[in-house]
């Protein structure tokens, strides 16, 4: 099975978690930065998601991004309202270290494709 890492800044609904985990992905979830660096301690993941669900203030997504930049040889999907991608300072960071990116909402049909 494989093993998906999703960082979010707000709780993910199970909905999601169950259509993921059944499309054969073992999934690990948190939104506490210290939880997030014990998980990539601990488990192997190649693939990580990070959920955004607003980017104001911009401090409050730099753990995520911070986590991003340190896992270089993962393939990351971002999943984010619309208007953040029309930032310059995120725009060319899905450009540079995104696999993907979705903006909300989350279709979880599309993301396990």
């Amino acid at each position: 099975m494989r093993k998906l890492l999703i960082l979010s800044t707000a709780a993910v609904e199970d909905e999601l978690i169950q259509k993921v985990s059944a499309a054969d992905w073992e999934t690990y979830w948190t939104q506490d930065p210290t939880q997030a660096r014990v998980l990539l301690t601990e488990q192997s993941f190649r693939v990580g998601l990070a959920l955004l669900f607003s980017c104001e203030p911009e401090r409050s997504i730099q753990w995520i991004t911070d986590l991003m930049l340190a896992r270089p040889n993962m393939q990351w999907v971002i999943v984010l309202p619309r208007p953040c991608v029309e930032r310059k300072s995120l725009s060319g960071f899905i450009t540079e270290r995104c696999y993907d990116y979705h903006t909300l909402p989350v279709d979880a049909h599309r993301l396990v494709v």
